[in-house]
């Protein structure tokens, strides 16, 4: 990789107002037509050999330097513009990296031989890549590579002077954590209800156990005795009887890979009653659903922990098929969103969109999804990015979520009535 495509390659990290101002800044001429792709391979092509090395000992160094801090967090599991770490999978001389999105996925993957080759190409779905630019996906894969020693510091040419420091930190901080990341667990050191306890909180596991009739629920702690006063007649106290549920399997493939898909059904005195919790473990695609539990949704999934329903999944099938999904839990991609199904986030959107006056009643992570939704469809747009245009495509009332948005650093007001994702 010479200097100059180098060069073009950190270019593609800048945004296109920022190509603009650099354009501004060394007196090139003719750049205003050009959308992103173009003011890159402009500037790449139209800047002199003297500004250069500038440019990549000066500004250009400290972006790939925070691009590189930033892969280092996402293998850290720690969120980057919405984005976390799914998995990674080194198969034979190929990587790919995944990763989860607020509602999208991105895929990277390469060939490790070919990496820092001249005119090495890579694939993947973010658009800093349609830029030709070695986008925080690129560097992640590099940088879990290198702590892994797959590969070495000179395989990345010019970069490893350009943000040697930067990466060899990062690297010997990962390589010290002793394994892969995301790399499978051992399993064999502790019983099946052991390791599921462990991939919980609080009370979840017991009561897991409890609604499928595999365990007593736990005596309260006692109380201060009352007096004698304050104590019920004799034969009014009556204990609570434990819910009861059942786990129904309407797809069970053990393989590996496995495919388990299930619903619930309460057990109740005048028969079972299907409830609405449905779950999806797909051990091929490494992804966990689990619709119906806001538990689930707005606390473990995050964290990669189990709710009960998964814990009831798992010790319903055979215990080395169990073992085996939990020591892979952390390659999985958890979501609320069932894969396959009829999904309930995705309906009420839909009804959003046709019953405008109603709009109100949708949920507000919902309207706060559709909403982000819509922006990043009309990334680039402006016309379609103002107040009046989100209202009449999403309803009027759906506006009033921008100023939540905004205030969570979700979206960005970059002028007087005008939003766009952060």
């Amino acid at each position: 990789m010479n200097i100059r495509e180098t060069f073009g390659k950190i270019l593609g990290l800048y945004s296109g107002d920022e190509l603009k101002a650099l354009c501004k800044q060394w007196g090139l001429k003719g750049f205003s037509k050009y959308n992103k792709a173009d003011l890159v391979n402009f500037i790449s092509v139209q800047t002199s050999e003297e500004t250069i090395p500038a440019f990549l000992d000066g500004e250009g160094k400290k972006k790939v330097q925070e691009i590189v801090k930033n892969a280092y967090a996402l293998l850290d599991n720690i969120s980057v513009s919405r984005e976390k770490l799914g998995t990674i999978d080194v198969e034979g001389d190929k990587i790919v990296v995944t990763f989860d999105g607020l509602q999208w996925k991105t895929e990277f993957s390469a060939s490790i031989p070919k990496i820092g080759e001249p005119g090495f190409e890579f694939a993947c779905d973010c658009k800093a890549a349609d830029s030709g630019a070695l986008c925080i996906h690129f560097w992640t894969a590099i940088v879990h590579l290198l702590a892994q020693g797959t590969i070495k510091m000179d395989s990345i040419g010019p970069f490893s002077s350009i943000a040697g420091d930067t990466i060899e930190a990062g690297v010997k901080k990962l390589a010290a954590r002793g394994s892969a990341v995301n790399a499978p667990v051992d399993t064999s050191g502790k019983t099946l209800h052991e390791f599921l306890q462990a991939r919980t909180q609080g009370s979840r596991f017991e009561n897991a156990l409890v609604e499928l009739g595999l365990a007593t629920p736990t005596e309260p702690k006692k109380k201060a005795k009352k007096t004698k006063s304050e104590q019920e007649p004799q034969g009014n106290e009556k204990k609570e009887e434990p819910r009861l549920v059942e786990v129904h399997f309407t797809e069970k493939i053990l393989g590996p890979p496995a495919r388990l898909l299930a619903s619930w059904y309460r057990l109740e005195a005048d028969g079972k009653r299907e409830s609405s919790l449905r779950a999806l473990i797909d051990e091929k695609q490494k992804v966990i659903a689990h619709e119906g539990c806001q538990d689930f949704a707005f606390r473990l999934a995050k964290q990669k922990q189990l709710c009960k329903h998964l814990i009831q999944l798992l010790v319903s099938i055979e215990e080395p098929v169990a073992r085996r999904l939990l020591g892979e839990l952390d390659r999985f991609r958890y979501t609320s969103e069932m894969t396959g199904v009829k999904q309930a986030e995705k309906s009420i959107s839909k009804e959003v969109m046709e019953t405008k006056p109603t709009v109100t009643m949708a949920d507000q992570e919902s309207l706060k999804n559709l909403v982000m939704d819509y922006l990043l469809g009309h990334e680039g747009d402006e016309e379609q990015l103002s107040v009046d245009a989100i209202g009449a495509a999403l309803g009027k009332n759906v506006v009033d979520i921008l100023p939540v948005l905004k205030a969570e650093g979700m979206v960005t007001e970059y002028k007087t009535g005008y939003y766009k994702v952060k």
